[in-house]
């Protein structure tokens, strides 16, 4: 009996069963004692409390989960980012009939509108103040854009006359989204306002960029060269800019944040590896030097606004912590 009941106390976290993992166990036993047997609805709700803690990643709070629920904010704000710009300008696209080179059976809709939708419902439910949900939908966003990939499923959705984006666009959104599922995308508590917001942020940026670069012709925006060699280079330009900014907060002391965009940043350098370099004046509107020098200052100021904002509120939320 003894042994079953540490057995099922070990489906718990380590840091759990040191916490807990002798008092649980008391009153197993003791249960146990009262009824001349083990019940095994307790032990039932307990593997489930217990899987429910690993799921969700529940836990003290500790630097490395720190780091990885901030991970999960910054990636889920992107991803929303990406998911918006897709799905307003390659699925949806009313003011162009022709934006996928092949035709669907609705509108422009592909079957990438899947992995879309469920990124931006992701950062929805993030601002709501729903982390396991906004999580879960990440995860949905990923596997369904790895899954759309997939030969039998591309076959099953082209015989009712759906295509699919490019795989490189898919597979980088499906990375997207797995940075987001490795934490918790917690909201901070008592900034609702200025958090949606900041999370806001990047899809209102890349759907306005995106929207000053239209043509009126058909432009094939999944396909047309030019197209893809400007989101390209804009997204190294996005990992360069999240660089800076950690560089900025590192140095200014918030080294979970600055942990944290640098590892977001990572999938959009490696976009840089796509593009030789960045003076091709036939794709960009100014030549790459001028470019680069910009994105580095905006960088370094939103760098160093969130520091200044950081130790101004830092008083404000010591006096909040000491009251509760």
């Amino acid at each position: 009996m003894n042994a079953l009941c540490r057995a099922v106390l070990k489906c718990y976290p380590r840091w759990w069963r040191d916490q807990h993992g002798e008092e649980a166990l008391g009153l197993l036993l003791d249960s146990a004692d009262a009824r001349g047997r083990v019940d095994s609805r307790d032990l039932l709700n307990l593997a489930l409390h217990a899987v429910r803690l690993r799921v969700t990643n529940a836990g003290p709070p500790t630097l490395v989960q720190g780091i990885r629920n901030r991970v999960s904010v910054i990636a889920v704000s992107l991803l929303a980012a990406i998911c918006s710009t897709f799905l307003i300008f390659g699925e949806w696209a009313p003011w162009d009939p022709r934006s996928s080179l092949a035709a669907s059976p609705v509108g422009n809709l592909t079957t990438g509108s899947i992995c879309f939708a469920a990124g931006l419902l992701a950062a929805i439910a993030m601002t709501l103040g729903r982390p396991t949900a906004a999580r879960c939908l990440a995860a949905i966003s990923a596997l369904s854009a790895l899954a759309i990939m997939a030969p039998p499923v591309e076959q099953f959705a082209d015989s009712y006359g759906f295509t699919r984006p490019p795989g490189a666009l898919l597979a980088f959104a499906a990375v997207i989204g797995a940075l987001a599922t490795i934490g918790e995308p917690l909201r901070p508590r008592g900034s609702r306002g200025l958090f949606t917001l900041l999370a806001a942020a990047p899809s209102i940026g890349t759907v306005t960029v995106t929207a000053l670069t239209i043509q009126p012709e058909p432009w094939f925006f999944y396909r047309l060269p030019d197209e893809v060699a400007l989101r390209v280079i804009g997204g190294g330009l996005v990992g360069i800019a999240l660089l800076v900014v950690a560089v900025v907060l590192l140095i200014g002391g918030s080294r979970v944040w600055a942990a944290a965009l640098a590892v977001n940043s990572l999938p959009w350098l490696m976009l840089l590896s796509f593009v030789p370099f960045l003076g091709d004046t036939s794709v960009l509107p100014t030549s790459g030097a001028v470019l680069l020098a910009m994105v580095i200052a905006v960088a370094m100021l939103a760098g160093l606004t969130a520091v200044t904002l950081n130790r101004r509120l830092q008083p404000v939320r010591n006096s909040v912590a000491r009251s509760e």
